[in-house]
């Protein structure tokens, strides 16, 4: 299989193309020219096409025979909520023009989406089902759900997957305000398991045409207070530190039984991603 990686150098498209790669598959990623490429410098098997998701030439380029297109680049928060307008051309404006490099041919074409979509459900009963309306409460997700239209009517083979918060098991900085409240319910996925679900995808035959919520399942479905505190107390911070948004944003647990049934990328119970995030303090320190 050749498939198509857009975004393919960051944190999860990395994963995802190692997958393929050792899968015997033929993954190629998209990206930006100036981003790092110094993973994929010992994976030969790997093709890498540098351009701008804005470009139509160099989109039609990296589409050219491809089987599978898993569409990963975006502008997230909160550098999607600086310029609309930006935001809109590099979200909508690049789904349209992978559709267009597409049109006429049988790829499959999975669209990473996001919960956000679904706007604030704190006040309403879990689990959201993928059924749910969507209502933007940012431009990120208003620039979502414009992608999951025009996804749905390009003719295409067509995904979406609306994917909850992706945490990696790596050091980074905790941001200064968490975007939800302490007591609000949040549901946030392993990295790796996102990249298990796309590449699962890819292969299943089954999606095609699928609304599907990725999320971490049971025993990620937490308070923020608790998640927050777990991530704290495995890098030695002071859980107590912690600073909560005051308006409940997007977050909240949903409803993962198709999708789960689908892809089997659930692979990571939350207290062995606390796990790993504990021995990558203990190898970034020394402890």
């Amino acid at each position: 299989m050749k498939v198509l990686i857009t975004g393919g150098a960051g944190i999860l498209g990395r994963k995802v193309a190692q997958l393929f790669l050792e899968n015997g598959d033929q993954p190629r990623v998209f990206d930006l020219p100036q981003v790092d490429y110094s993973f994929f410098d010992d994976k030969p098997g790997v093709e890498i096409v540098k351009g701008d998701i804005r470009n139509q030439e160099a989109v039609n380029k990296a589409v050219a025979g491809v089987d599978a297109i898993l569409h990963l680049a975006a502008l997230i928060p909160p550098a999607s909520e600086r310029d609309r307008d930006f935001t809109m051309a590099i979200n909508v404006g690049g789904t349209k023009n992978l559709l267009q490099a597409a049109a006429g041919r049988d790829v499959h074409f999975v669209l990473t989406s996001s919960v956000a979509t679904y706007g604030d459900t704190s006040q309403e009963e879990p689990p959201v089902k993928v059924t749910h309306p969507q209502s933007a409460i940012d431009i990120y997700a208003e620039s979502k759900i414009e992608s999951e239209r025009v996804t749905r009517e390009s003719g295409l083979p067509w995904t979406i997957f609306r994917i909850a918060p992706i945490s990696v098991p790596e050091i980074m900085e905790p941001p200064e305000v968490w975007p939800f409240m302490a007591d609000q319910r949040v549901e946030f996925v392993n990295r790796d398991d996102v990249a298990i679900a796309l590449f699962a995808c890819a292969q299943t035959p089954a999606s095609k045409g699928k609304v599907l919520n990725i999320a971490g399942g049971k025993t990620w479905q937490l308070k923020g207070k608790e998640y927050v505190a777990s991530l704290y107390e495995a890098m030695e911070l002071d859980p107590d530190s912690a600073r909560f948004s005051e308006t409940p944003g997007w977050f909240d647990w949903y409803d993962t039984a198709e999708s789960q049934a689908l892809l089997n990328y659930q692979r990571t119970p939350f207290p062995e991603f606390v796990a790993q995030l504990r021995r990558a303090a203990e190898e970034a320190f020394g402890w």
